[in-house]
């Protein structure tokens, strides 16, 4: 790379004396250099969004929670009245 801008700032410099070379660049640089600010808004976006399924996994771990604690003291009263531990399904529906 270095040559080649040595290489071109001479060829320049031979062909009309009062050009410069301001910023020399390949390719990939320019188009890197393009999309920046793209690049920028699409990170800022994945990490939005997985702030957003965080918070969204624990809210739902939160009320999946407070449902249980809810019924906690029910299911207690359930068994000391004689309750089956396991589900059974009624087929005769």
């Amino acid at each position: 790379m270095n040559d080649m801008e040595s290489l071109a700032r001479r060829t320049l410099a031979g062909i009309n004396p009062n050009l410069t070379v301001v910023k020399f660049q390949s390719f990939t640089q320019q188009i890197a250099d393009r999309f920046t600010e793209e690049r920028m808004i699409a990170r800022l976006t994945m990490l939005f969004g997985g702030l957003a399924l965080l918070l969204a996994t624990i809210g739902l771990y939160g009320v999946t929670g407070h449902g249980v604690v809810r019924r906690t003291p029910e299911i207690g009263i359930r068994m000391a009245l004689g309750a089956e531990r396991s589900f059974k399904p009624r087929l005769d529906c």
